[in-house]
């Protein structure tokens, strides 16, 4: 158990990594899971990005210069939500990962800088 920023997190010691100073994220950057590449499509600039299984949606989409806009960094403002496709699901891209299960996945960007309310 570890007290961060006031609140106190029950989380694995190097669950939570500090970006940019702001916020934090709860995705790890270490993976157990095999070195197999998920390919990642952003839309509508139709970027692509190799990932892989484990990694944090909104890491792969900084790591392809996909701007997502966030602001907490844990999933509990709702400013980084982006649309999965072709489900039309929208997820949290700040926690959300990259699954080991996928090929590729896509992913609508549209409106993510716009503020959640």
């Amino acid at each position: 158990m570890r007290r961060i920023l006031g609140w106190t997190s029950f989380a694995p010691s190097g669950l939570l990594s500090r970006t940019r100073g702001v916020g934090l994220r709860m995705c790890s950057t270490a993976s157990d899971a095999p070195k197999k590449k998920v390919r990642i499509r952003f839309l509508p600039e139709d970027v692509v990005v190799d990932a892989e299984p484990g990694e944090c949606i909104l890491d792969v989409a900084e790591r392809g210069n996909v701007h997502i806009a966030s602001s907490c960094g844990v999933g509990d403002c709702g400013t980084c939500e982006i649309e999965m496709l072709p489900h039309n699901v929208w997820i949290r891209s700040c926690v959300a990962k990259v699954p080991s299960h996928k090929d590729e996945m896509s992913f609508d960007v549209v409106g993510s800088d716009i503020p959640a309310f």
